[in-house]
């Protein structure tokens, strides 16, 4: 399964990724703002060695956060190797490029069914992320939007314009793709 997130800063996308998206202990949070610190005591892993050691050890959860696109890319090659687990990635635009695709995370999220990986994936940009990771998704959430480039996104996949720009703070709208 792949989710989509959306919203501005501080309308509730950490909040609800950790009420209702962070399963048991089978989880994998790239944490770039350090905003999960509180939902495990785990220590951030901030290289590709020891992170490749807890995949291979299957030492979950784990929380990690990468100094360079190299790095990441390499993170993601290493996550093939894991099944049944959900992978959380907040600050979505930072990781896909609208212009890039040869980025590692795309042949992740195609196969992502075939291996029983769930992708959670958080952004404040929604015209930042490429069309392809938009129609992977069977769910997108978005909380209040007003930029018109990001409403016209939403559009195409069912969201009512004026609804998302009328919604009250920590409101959002789901929908099922």
């Amino acid at each position: 399964m792949l989710v989509l997130i959306f919203g501005k800063t501080r309308s509730g996308k950490t909040y609800l990724t950790k009420e209702k998206f962070i399963p048991d202990n089978n989880f994998i949070i790239y944490d770039v703002n350090n905003e999960y610190e509180d939902v495990t005591d785990l220590d951030l892993i901030d290289n590709v060695e020891d992170f490749e050691d807890s995949i291979d050890n299957l030492d979950l959860p784990i929380r990690c956060d990468f100094e360079t696109d190299e790095e990441i890319d390499q993170s993601f090659e290493i996550l093939k190797k894991i099944k049944n687990c959900t992978i959380i990635i907040d600050e979505f635009h930072q990781f896909v490029s609208k212009y890039d695709k040869k980025k590692k995370i795309f042949p992740l999220v195609r196969k992502q069914f075939h291996k029983g990986l769930n992708f959670v994936c958080i952004s404040q940009r929604i015209s930042d992320i490429h069309t392809s990771i938009f129609s992977q998704a069977h769910i997108i959430i978005t909380f209040k939007q007003t930029e018109l480039r990001d409403l016209d996104i939403l559009e195409k996949y069912g969201f009512n314009p004026e609804a998302v720009k009328n919604l009250g703070e920590y409101k959002y709208i789901i929908k099922q793709t």
